[in-house]
């Protein structure tokens, strides 16, 4: 699958004018083209996963088992944007097994935005880690009807 991603697709009519609503999916789609003619597509896995996952939630489920290895990878990460990006491929990806590692990043490095998401994000344990997480730090976690962030699974 990830060599078929790789690989520049074929050239021809890929535009589907028939539909209003997919203007904003043409408008990706051309962009990753000129990318690819251009030269300039991602060179490794973690790249094209990050890219897959800015560009299309969709495309980045595709890729499910790299977004997972790297978004774990990515929670190492000394630099906080990546390990936010790796809680939040996680938390979409809505993998059981990756609720311990998003608990222990929250408890080790963990921030509002981080915390946020675990209370809004509809997975009972990282919901209860988030408030346990912000009564011993002394953060309010803010509490939205208009939540933004990732969901779980979704």
């Amino acid at each position: 699958m990830l060599e078929e991603l790789v690989s520049p697709p074929p050239v021809g009519k890929r535009l589907r004018l028939d539909f209003p609503d997919s203007l904003f999916e043409q408008v990706r789609r051309a962009a990753a083209e000129v990318l690819i003619r251009l030269g300039d597509f991602p060179k490794t896995k973690r790249q094209l996963v990050h890219l897959a996952w800015e560009m299309d939630f969709w495309l980045g489920k595709l890729l499910r088992q790299e977004s997972r290895e790297i978004a774990l990878a990515d929670l190492e990460n000394a630099e906080m944007a990546t390990a936010e990006r790796g809680v939040y491929m996680l938390i979409k990806l809505g993998v059981p097994e990756t609720v311990l590692p998003l608990v222990r990043i929250l408890n080790q490095r963990g921030n509002r935005q981080i915390g946020e998401w675990f209370f809004h994000c509809g997975q009972p344990e990282l919901r209860q880690a988030a408030e346990r997480w912000s009564d011993a730090k002394a953060i309010s976690v803010e509490t939205s009807p208009w939540y933004a962030g990732p969901h779980w699974g979704q």
